[in-house]
């Protein structure tokens, strides 16, 4: 590391960065530039080549994978730049350590009795040394009382890209690099060769993880490469090495690449070839996970898609989900993937999972008594059947979310829709499920309090003879509702809804006086096709609404943001809320006035109800005076040595503009100049004032007429070095 630091001294940190009194040699200087330099060098290095793998060469359908985690390549460079500076102090110390010349590294071939066959020794050396060291580390990393505490956050990356390279906790990534940093204080090595492994050593722990199996097959039993290591993230207890599988299989712990097990040696279908892998076949690493999946259930339906049980059972495990957290499912029925334990939260997150089954209804049970929340969204359930062989073994079930799931055209046995009916909140967002469907779901769910029904592209509705009494909130977002008759068939279906959302649907009116909504309280009409001010005026008929939401509406089109808010606020003299925005009695009554001087110019017959009402309250009002409060120009005089001008300023410039103008004015670079205002009557007291802010407006100096503007050319400060 010496090299770097001499190159640094020799170029940069001399001339440019340390005071001339701090001598190269000096310990707290070598420390503080060893800082910088290895916590730039780490961080450039990492996403350089990283992003090169990630873009050339990793496989982007790994993303497709089922444990593939939502915004997994930002969260990995988010959690690697946060521990490279905390690995780099250790390091520093050791790096330290060899520029004091107490390393055996050595300059020139002639200082090492082998010469140049030394190089190539020196290479082998440190590859098996390195190897064999991260072997064992890594396994003791794994051990059940160190793993949760540094080891862990690596594990979450199941299908790592090139990016989960580094992304360590500090701990764990100084403890895995120590083996580089100690070679060279036991074995001679040479300071370029040292730099050349350096840089290898990231490609090479970058290159097991980007996704990209191509080996050639005669090395497929001796390099631990990505694949290798793929296995190892998603198995758990096997495949530690670095380089080799030399130290696994000594230690029992090698494993054969799954995707090396296809017959394809390209592995073009790396996704199905993984995939399939890790549902069939010795997929969950628990301890003793040699359990085979196809002893869970005799029938197919485990073998046809990914499963809630499977998918349930990989997530919580004690590997993949902390300790302590959640309830801590013990011993699980004969046949279960599970044979340690899981620790369940009572609100499952199970989305983005590829779910498509329910798998074995009892190990559902014996999992899921405890949960109340399940979030299924962007699966694969096509099925009612599946959805309701999962819902009728979680018994205390409140909360279940099905969005995105593929149930277009998919029918729902009214007779099984009772297994629902302890659910207060039902999200069926872009399931495109039918309205027949949502009938039969409500009429049986006598406890449902929340429906969400967004981007189901609904054009009209079903209307049911059979009411929903408890739904308080219903969620119509993004779809095509236009007429305000389907939108009235709401309130018959739905008699105690309190809070409706009707945002960005193509409603063009407001045809109801309030009898059909009697307990409604809010309503979202944003991005709406209300055109008319009586649509405005109707809903302050609506008996109880206290609060609306209306804006991207054409009517508001020709108005500004205050303008749009009062005239609404006007009209609507019940509301308390308007646009997100509390209501104050002072709001209201600036509203009100505004409303009236907006009106009582236009002719009689064109005046508003509202307008009467607010005439018969305030008064005719006088209009406001227009007071214009843009700053002006002023004539100041510029002095820049013995030349004075007058010079004409715009107030509303900033600092930076007025230095582009007198760079014109006086021939001079408008950044090697420094402006000065000069008040006459203040300047005995206070002195002049420096323009120092580039962004700032003039009118905020209080500039005035016959002031002085001094300018005053800045005086660069040269320093010299003996050494240069």
């Amino acid at each position: 590391m010496d090299l770097v630091l001499n190159v640094a001294d020799h170029y940069v940190l001399t001339p440019y960065v340390y005071p001339v009194s701090w001598s190269e040699d000096g310990a707290l200087r070598q420390i503080l530039s060893l800082l910088v330099l290895t916590n730039m060098g780490a961080t450039v290095l990492y996403l350089s080549l990283a992003s090169f793998s990630y873009f050339f060469i990793f496989d982007h359908r790994l993303k497709k994978h089922p444990h593939f985690l939502q915004n997994q390549v930002q969260r990995e460079i988010r959690y690697a730049l946060t521990s490279l500076p905390w690995i780099s102090i250790p390091t520093v110390a050791l790096f330290f350590a060899e520029v004091r010349g107490y390393s055996k590294l050595y300059d020139s071939i002639e200082e090492y009795p082998l010469g140049w066959p030394g190089i190539f020794i020196s290479m082998i050396s440190f590859l098996f040394f390195t190897d064999m060291c991260i072997y064992w580390i890594h396994r003791f990393l794994h051990h059940k009382l160190i793993y949760k505490l540094f080891h862990k956050p690596h594990h979450i990356w199941k299908i790592p890209t090139p990016f989960a390279s580094h992304a360590f906790h500090p701990v764990d990534g100084f403890l895995q690099g120590l083996p580089y940093h100690i070679y060279p204080f036991l074995f001679p090595l040479h300071k370029v060769l040292y730099l050349a492994l350096y840089v290898f050593v990231n490609i090479w722990t970058i290159s097991i993880h980007d996704g990209n199996y191509r080996v050639p097959a005669a090395l497929t039993s001796v390099i631990n490469g990505a694949a290798h290591h793929t296995d190892h993230h998603l198995f758990f207890e096997y495949n530690y090495g670095q380089y080799f599988t030399l130290w696994d299989r000594l230690g029992g712990s090698y494993r054969h690449p799954s995707a090396l097990m296809e017959t394809d040696p390209d592995l073009c279908g790396q996704v199905d070839c993984v995939a399939s892998r890790v549902n069939r076949v010795n997929a969950f690493p628990f301890k003793g996970s040699d359990v085979h999946l196809s002893h869970m259930d005799s029938s197919s339906d485990e073998e046809e898609g990914c499963t809630f049980v499977h998918v349930l059972s990989d997530k919580y495990n004690p590997d993949n989900y902390p300790y302590g957290q959640g309830v801590m499912v013990l011993s699980s029925p004969p046949g279960s993937p599970v044979k340690d334990h899981l620790f369940l939260p009572s609100t499952l997150v199970l989305d983005k999972r590829g779910i498509s089954k329910a798998g074995n209804g009892s190990y559902i049970a014996a999992f899921c008594a405890h949960v109340v929340g399940l979030d299924l969204s962007q699966n694969q359930l096509s099925d009612w059947e599946e959805i309701c062989t999962i819902v009728s073994n979680v018994p205390h079930l409140d909360f279940l979310n099905l969005s995105m799931n593929p149930l277009k055209g998919t029918v729902l046995d009214p007779t099984t829709a009772d297994i629902f009916c302890h659910i207060r909140k039902l999200v069926l967002i872009n399931t495109h499920v039918t309205w027949d469907t949502v009938h039969a779901l409500t009429q049986r769910m006598p406890e449902l309090a929340e429906l969400f029904l967004s981007l189901n592209g609904y054009g009209s509705v079903s209307e049911s003879q059979i009411t929903c009494p408890t739904l308080h909130l219903l969620h119509l977002t993004d779809n095509q509702l236009r007429d305000w008759t389907e939108v009235r068939k709401l309130g018959a279906m739905y008699p105690c809804l309190s809070s409706l959302v009707l945002a960005n649907n193509h409603v063009t009116s407001v045809d109801d006086a309030g009898e059909t909504f009697p307990n409604l309280r809010s309503i979202n009409l944003n991005n709406s096709a209300l055109s008319k001010w009586e649509d405005i005026e109707r809903l302050s008929f609506f008996p109880k609404l206290v609060e609306i939401k209306a804006q991207g509406i054409p009517l508001l089109q020709p108005y500004s943001t205050d303008q749009r808010h009062s005239l609404l606020l006007a009209q609507l003299p019940s509301v308390m809320v308007l646009n997100s925005s509390v209501v104050s009695e002072g709001d209201r009554e600036s509203a009100e006035r505004f409303f009236i001087r907006h009106y009582q110019d236009c002719p009689h017959q064109q005046l508003p109800q509202r307008y009467h009402v607010l005439v018969s309250k305030y008064g005719r009002l006088a209009p406001l005076a227009e007071v214009d409060l843009t700053p002006r120009s002023t004539l100041v005089t510029v002095r820049c040595g013995d030349r004075v001008e007058a010079v004409s300023l715009h107030l509303q410039q900033t600092v930076i503009d007025l230095k582009k103008q007198l760079k014109g004015l006086l021939q001079l670079p408008h950044n090697g100049i420094r402006l000065f205002h000069i008040d006459p009557e203040m300047s005995s007291v206070l002195g002049p004032e420096e323009l120092r802010c580039g962004s700032r407006a003039l009118h905020s100096y209080r500039i005035r007429e016959g002031n002085e503007i001094l300018v005053v050319p800045k005086v660069k400060a040269r320093c010299s070095s003996s050494g240069l």
